[in-house]
């Protein structure tokens, strides 16, 4: 048995005095580096789904939408809610500025291990699922840090 799921997530990045464009990575519940996301709820629309699922999961709420990122697409197995079944998972990303990066914090209840901000080229070395390669590059575009 499969099912959809539809899920909107944010690229966060901001641009420190000091430590200039960093980007907020997360560790996830599968041990590897991402960006915060989420499932869209009922009545809501995509970009509010993603600046709500990245309050939950680090706790920034102060963000200003810049770009939309362009969407992934790929299948995984439930590990939570039934486990074993097949997803075919849908995630459109955006570009989000944050007024301080200093400010993130782990919510647990999320299943987040760790949080990291890192700088833009980073991103193509810690990233590992593939299907976030293009949101990454499109970010990079964005940032200006070819």
């Amino acid at each position: 048995m499969s099912r959809d799921e539809f899920s909107a997530g944010a690229v966060v990045f901001s641009d420190h005095p000091q430590a200039g464009v960093k980007v907020l990575v997360i560790k996830d519940s599968y041990g590897r580096w991402a960006f915060p996301k989420g499932r869209i709820e009922p009545n809501e629309g995509v970009p509010e789904a993603a600046l709500r699922e990245t309050k939950e999961e680090v706790g920034l709420s102060a963000l200003e939408i810049v770009a939309e990122l362009g969407n992934t697409d790929f299948w995984y197995r439930d590990r939570w809610e039934h486990p074993g079944e097949t997803v075919h998972k849908r995630v459109q990303y955006f570009l989000a500025k944050a007024p301080d990066w200093q400010h993130a914090q782990i919510n647990e209840v999320e299943r987040i291990q760790r949080i990291h901000w890192v700088s833009p080229r980073e991103l193509r070395g810690i990233i590992r699922y593939r299907s976030l390669h293009p949101v990454i590059e499109r970010a990079i575009d964005h940032l200006g840090q070819r």
